[in-house]
């Protein structure tokens, strides 16, 4: 006999693991009770908000029980796990169906039974929803220089979370731009990015990316910038989003919220998930490539949407102009139409 043959003959005369390690279904009438306690991670006694990042343990009531396991529903993120404890991100709903899975003695007055062993152990399950509590939306904030920029082709708005219960789902930015005086229609095909507001949402990259401070457009258009515009392009629009900073005169109030007014930190399409933007964005839209002594035309429709529902829509046509003045070059533009949906 060869030894390969030896090999499977042992091989075939081990018990499988799942009949060295299985256990029979438990019965009903004995099964241990179980309850469900869910918070917010990081918060003592805060109760799960949809969307948000929860905990959920498992406590037994009647016994000793091993091999705890609690998982959430197909579908729905878990983001670490660990015995009768485990953390996901809550759905966007008003409950989530837990399944609380577990071994146990099948006699549960015997001190000495070992919920492992297939002669005195049993498994059994339980689904236990969990209520959440429902969020508030996101809104949308104008900045301070607002009726000045937008005079000039510039839509600047800023997404904010809402206080209580904000709903931390991705923030989804979409831009349809065009080389028209004109709205771009709804057939034309639109650069998109979702910038995540949750910690866990966060990824890490290989590919690093040039600095802020010192890129080149074309760097800013091929890593940053969600459209573009150059002289020969199409086009004619830059679309930015930024997150927020913390404010920190409203923290000093026990407020934690975005500053609108205050510094920005550019984002890169190329790598949406690199940071979450926890207090909000900024989106800026903004015609672009003008070239001295060629009228440059523009339109852009940018939308901003969260859990399905618009936040804000951006609007604007028009054209713009490179001018030689003695001061020097100067850019003026000339609003054809715009349109605002803020809510």
């Amino acid at each position: 006999m060869t030894r390969a043959a030896v090999l499977l003959a042992l091989l075939l005369a081990l018990p499988s693991t799942a009949a060295a390690q299985g256990v029979p279904d438990c019965d009903p009438a004995v099964m241990f009770g179980v309850t469900l306690t869910s918070e917010e991670d990081g918060f003592d006694g805060v109760p799960p908000v949809a969307t948000h990042e929860i905990v959920v343990k498992a406590d037994f009531t009647t016994g000793y029980a091993s091999r705890v396991r609690v998982t959430p529903p197909q579908g729905v993120r878990q983001i670490a796990t660990s015995g009768e404890n485990t953390s996901l991100i809550a759905p966007n709903a008003s409950s989530v169906d837990m399944t609380v899975s577990w071994r146990q003695s099948r006699d549960p007055s015997d001190p000495n039974a070992d919920p492992d062993d297939p002669a005195t152990g049993c498994a059994a399950s339980r689904v236990i929803p969990v209520a959440l509590l429902s969020t508030r939306p996101s809104h949308a904030v104008k900045p301070r220089l607002w009726r000045q920029l937008v005079k000039s082709g510039f839509s600047d708005i800023a997404i904010v979370p809402a206080l209580k219960r904000p709903d931390l789902s991705p923030l989804e930015v979409s831009a349809r731009t065009t080389s028209r005086v004109a709205f771009p229609p709804a057939s034309a095909k639109p650069r998109t990015m979702a910038v995540p507001m949750r910690t866990a949402d966060q990824e890490k990259y290989r590919t690093r990316l040039p600095n802020k401070a010192y890129m080149t457009v074309a760097q800013g258009c091929r890593f940053y910038y969600v459209t573009c515009a150059t002289p020969f392009g199409p086009g004619g629009v830059f679309t930015e989003v930024a997150r927020l900073y913390l404010d920190d005169r409203a923290l000093n109030r026990g407020i934690e919220k975005g500053d609108v007014n205050g510094s920005l930190d550019l984002l890169a399409r190329s790598q949406p998930n690199k940071i979450s933007a926890r207090y909000g964005i900024m989106v800026e839209a903004r015609p672009g490539g003008v070239r001295e002594g060629h009228p440059r035309p523009f339109g852009y429709d940018v939308q901003v949407r969260q859990s399905g529902r618009l936040i804000a829509r951006l609007r604007q046509a028009g054209r713009c102009v490179e001018q030689r003045l003695p001061q020097g070059l100067f850019t003026s533009c000339r609003i054809a139409r715009m349109s605002y949906q803020l809510h």
